[in-house]
């Protein structure tokens, strides 16, 4: 049985798809074209011919390629958005798609697409590569035509214990002080961070203090000079 699709024969970017016919349904077609690398598909339903149903077709898909652009919007691995990251190793993770992202529009259309990045926040660390950290929304006069998903581009290792402490503490006052505006609040944080810096350096020179004379004792107790070891004892 020869093929009844009979764009095959008339429009040479045409290579398939389906035909199909009843009394019920009458003559149907699905028919798949491909022209510089774009694709369109056109389904006819309920012709009253054979070749009704083809013509209807190929009206289809010249108006699928003539009035309508095929647009890659953002490569697989992109960055679309830096995010914020607590308690890290790094303070920020770079959003990207998971696949490439096209959008099929009228001509001229994507120019006028907006793209709007949610974030899963508070993301805290670590964060692995693929990872889903937020959503991307692609809209067209307020109308939204996607939401997909954006992940990590890259793992984020946990912080140090200090960072750990001082992002914990910023992220306490910037739940409690949400209704401050962002000037004062990002100058808060800045005096926070100089401050907690300086008890930082204050602590660590302290625990340094603390190991240096316990290691004298201990030289001093191995040494049996028990007297300089009171001595020394009584002057902490």
């Amino acid at each position: 049985q020869s093929n009844r699709n009979r764009l095959l024969w008339l429009d040479p970017y045409v290579d398939g798809m389906k035909t199909g016919h009843t009394e019920s349904a009458g003559y149907c077609l699905i028919s798949s074209a491909m022209r510089d690398g774009v694709r369109r598909i056109s389904v006819v339903l309920g012709a009253p011919t054979d070749a009704a149903r083809a013509t209807e077709s190929q009206k289809l898909l010249n108006f699928g390629f003539q009035l309508f652009d095929t647009t890659l919007i953002y490569k697989k691995g992109q960055s679309v958005k830096t995010l914020k990251v607590w308690k890290g190793a790094e303070d920020s993770v770079a959003a990207t798609p998971q696949k490439e992202v096209y959008v099929t529009l009228p001509k001229g259309d994507a120019k006028q697409l907006k793209a709007e990045v949610t974030s899963l926040q508070p993301l805290i660390a670590p964060i692995k590569a693929g990872q889903e950290i937020g959503k991307i929304q692609l809209k067209l006069n307020g109308q939204v035509l996607q939401t997909l998903p954006l992940v990590a581009q890259k793992s984020v290792e946990t912080a140090g214990i200090f960072g750990r402490i001082l992002d914990s503490i910023k992220l306490k006052l910037q739940s409690k002080f949400r209704c401050i505006s962002k000037v004062y609040y990002s100058a808060f944080i800045a005096f926070i961070n100089i401050l907690l810096f300086n008890e930082v350096c204050l602590v660590v020179s302290m625990v340094n203090y603390v190991i240096a004379s316990f290691s004298n004792i201990i030289l001093l107790i191995w040494r049996r000079q028990y007297v300089f070891c009171v001595i020394f004892t009584w002057i902490l």
